[in-house]
């Protein structure tokens, strides 16, 4: 798929996934306090528990985290770039939007919103993220055809049953499906 399209879709699943952290907090809440906790169930049992109720709560938003940067990397890089400097900028202003991030929940957001408030406000802005960049992947699509000066046709593509193909030299990946 469209590297663009692809950040999009790990955008969607960032804010869909926090979005229902509330419920997966009450829920593991309730398992907790269901066995009894540390007292009933001894310290490495209970440890193992706290841990696997973590994984249940942070583990999918986590792990679609750690893959919106190299998609958005995948997304920039070209042949041109050989020594990787537009990926090298994306590094540090991820970097810069971690620290602004954390800087900005921890002193700002959680005493203004709250934690619920803030964790709507992030899967808000995660919602637009990804809203934004599937309109974004759409018209570069239709501007890097357009304005690449390349023969195009609508023709069956080779690689799958799309309808969707092109004549030339244009790189297929920017074709919209």
């Amino acid at each position: 798929p469209h590297p663009l399209r692809f950040y999009a879709f790990i955008e969607c699943g960032i804010a869909l996934s926090a979005a229902i952290t509330p419920l997966l907090l009450i829920g593991v809440r309730s398992l907790y306090f269901t066995t009894g906790g540390e007292i009933n169930i001894g310290y490495t049992l209970a440890t193992l528990l706290r841990i696997g109720m973590t994984l249940i709560v942070i583990g999918l938003p986590c792990f679609l985290m750690g893959g919106t940067l190299p998609a958005a990397v995948k997304y920039i890089q070209d042949d041109e770039d050989r020594e990787r400097q537009r990926a090298g900028w994306f590094y540090g202003i991820n970097i810069f939007g971690a620290v602004t991030g954390v800087v900005l929940s921890t002193f700002l957001l959680l005493e203004f919103f709250g934690a619920k408030g803030s964790l709507w406000l992030a899967a808000g802005l995660n919602l637009g993220i990804a809203c934004w960049s599937f309109i974004l992947a759409r018209s570069r699509s239709v501007s890097e055809i357009v304005g690449s000066n390349q023969p195009v046709s609508i023709a069956p593509r080779a690689d799958s049953g799309s309808s969707v193909g092109v004549i030339g030299k244009v790189d297929q990946r920017s074709v919209p499906s």
